[in-house]
């Protein structure tokens, strides 16, 4: 599939010395327990890099000040935020540490949308962040709109894609809401918001019962 592409952007004047293909198998699917034939299909992808788009071989690049400087940061820069709540004794938190953050391609997503920190939990800034927005368990992915609002909580590891895709869910999400409370009520669209909401810890149960009342009935499944 990846080849098939190549050859036409070369067929198209596009030097072959500029590209790189690679086939991932079953690495990096939307849907790692497809259940349906829509979501098999949305397996079966081609994504397309540009340059500029990432500095390869970098992960997440996290900030050195505090949640305050993130926060003006992020109002200056008008980018997300993304808060890693974690301690040392935490497995999972040492995944996310070791193996997910360092990837080039969560990097690749995160590091032009989100302005990032970690803080430990078990440090006094860490247990007056996770007073105020009420963290129980390690770790927990807080994520904030540019303003400084909170629009996501999630918590648990996530697998690299698991983490791009809960990224793009909050940057997504917004827009969403708006095009949902101007009436969109189609079917396709529902499906997005719904999946959206849950995979940003929201509830979607509304949408979900919109959803199934715009589904023919054919389509119940």
């Amino acid at each position: 599939r990846t080849r098939t592409i190549r050859k036409y952007l070369v067929d198209h004047k596009i030097s072959r010395n500029r590209m790189t293909c690679k086939g991932f198998g079953a690495i990096y699917m939307l849907y790692p327990e497809a259940m349906t034939s829509r979501e098999m299909m949305l397996n079966r992808r081609v994504e397309v890099r540009m340059g500029g788009y990432s500095t390869p071989g970098k992960g997440i690049e996290f900030a050195k000040g505090t949640w305050e400087e993130v926060r003006a940061e992020a109002v200056k820069s008008n980018k997300y935020i993304m808060v890693d709540t974690y301690t040392d004794w935490c497995p999972p938190c040492k995944y996310l540490s070791k193996t997910v953050f360092p990837d080039p391609n969560v990097g690749a997503y995160f590091n032009p949308r989100f302005v990032s920190l970690k803080l430990d939990m078990e440090t006094a800034a860490g247990k007056a962040f996770g007073e105020k927005y009420d963290v129980k368990g390690y770790p927990t992915l807080l994520f904030f709109n540019p303003a400084g609002e909170l629009v996501s909580t999630a918590v648990g590891a996530r697998n690299q894609l698991q983490l791009i895709n809960l990224g793009k869910s909050v940057v997504e999400l917004e827009k969403l809401r708006a095009n949902y409370s101007s009436g969109n009520r189609d079917a396709e669209f529902l499906f997005t918001y719904m999946n959206a909401l849950a995979e940003t810890g929201n509830q979607p149960e509304q949408v979900l019962a919109e959803y199934k009342a715009a589904l023919p009935k054919a389509h119940w499944y």
